[in-house]
């Protein structure tokens, strides 16, 4: 069973949509496994710790490399890296305070498939020639349409052309849509993250040109996927219906699907992406923080495997 809210949860019913002007950025999405608070945030933008208030570990989108140094290099990172470290600092030190545990539940730094490929090149170059046609397209319409008169079947020609300039010009508009001034995300109900989410929908399956082999869609469904893992992880050690805070960036909403299928059917579609051995993906980072006998703050880190991907 899988449900989702928008906005603060406490006291909702599993299929109550709730929007509130200081968390709607969140979207909360209940599975068998237990609920996932999807945080969603510019990079350059520092989170609020009190989007973290119900959580019982922390989750976040971060391509590291997975081992005890690679993570402790990235923690040293968010502490001292004013900028490149903004978006997590406040969460991280928030974590530490409470002692939650952080998970990081990316794709491994060391995936290689992202490496830009003959195919890919191409498919980025039709991509321009395909925006350049949209604009050749618009230009014309303009021109049809500021004539006196059409009859019926140059209306039409004129429409048909219209909307093959739409098709082409779509990726650009995606890129177009405007931000809130301080550059942070809108919430989750206004008009342009709507525009947004529906403009990415589309360019999903109407420009399958422009995503090749490695998609922010796979890193989506490897997230989703490494959440199910760490939730069940929760319930093992004694967490009931464990609330995991996911922070992403704003273009990871296929989490939410992702979210809602079952293992069998993520890890399919996973495989599809890949096309190859999936078993370097399945890596998780745990974070523990604690205070030892004599006072001094702890930092435990363990590597394990989401088994799903061997």
């Amino acid at each position: 069973m899988v449900s989702m809210e928008r906005g603060p949860s406490i006291g909702a019913s599993d299929n109550e949509e709730i929007n509130s002007p200081e968390d709607d950025r969140v979207v909360r999405i209940k599975t068998d496994n237990g609920l996932f608070d999807l945080v969603y945030s510019d990079h350059t933008i520092a989170n609020d710790p009190e989007t973290m208030r119900e959580a019982d570990a922390i989750l976040l989108e971060q391509r590291a490399l997975f081992s005890n140094s690679g993570v402790e290099m990235y923690l040293d990172f968010i502490e001292k890296d004013e900028k490149g470290g903004r978006q997590y600092r406040a969460i991280v030190a928030e974590a530490k305070k409470t002692k939650k545990p952080i998970f990081m539940v990316d794709l491994p730094l060391t995936y290689k498939s992202q490496a830009i490929n003959e195919e890919q090149l191409t498919a980025g170059l039709g991509s321009q020639l395909e925006a350049l046609l949209g604009v050749v397209l618009t230009l014309s319409v303009g021109r049809d349409i500021v004539k006196q008169k059409m009859n019926r079947r140059q209306f039409l020609k004129v429409a048909t052309k219209g909307l093959v300039a739409t098709y082409f010009m779509t990726p650009i508009a995606e890129r177009l849509i405007p931000s809130n001034a301080d550059g942070s995300v809108s919430g989750e109900s206004s008009l342009a993250r709507k525009s947004e989410r529906n403009l990415i929908s589309f360019n999903d399956k109407a420009h399958p040109e422009l995503n090749k082999d490695f998609t922010i869609e796979l890193r989506n469904k490897v997230m989703a996927q490494k959440a199910e893992t760490v939730a069940k992880s929760l319930t093992k050690a004694g967490v009931v219906n464990p609330v995991c805070s996911v922070y992403v960036g704003a273009k990871h909403f296929g989490m939410e699907q992702a979210l809602k299928k079952t293992e069998r059917q993520r890890m399919q579609e996973i495989r599809d992406y890949t096309k190859e051995d999936t078993s370097q993906l399945g890596k998780i980072a745990r974070i523990d923080f604690g205070v030892a006998g004599d006072g001094k703050e702890t930092v435990t880190i363990s590597i394990f495997e989401d088994e799903a991907f061997r």
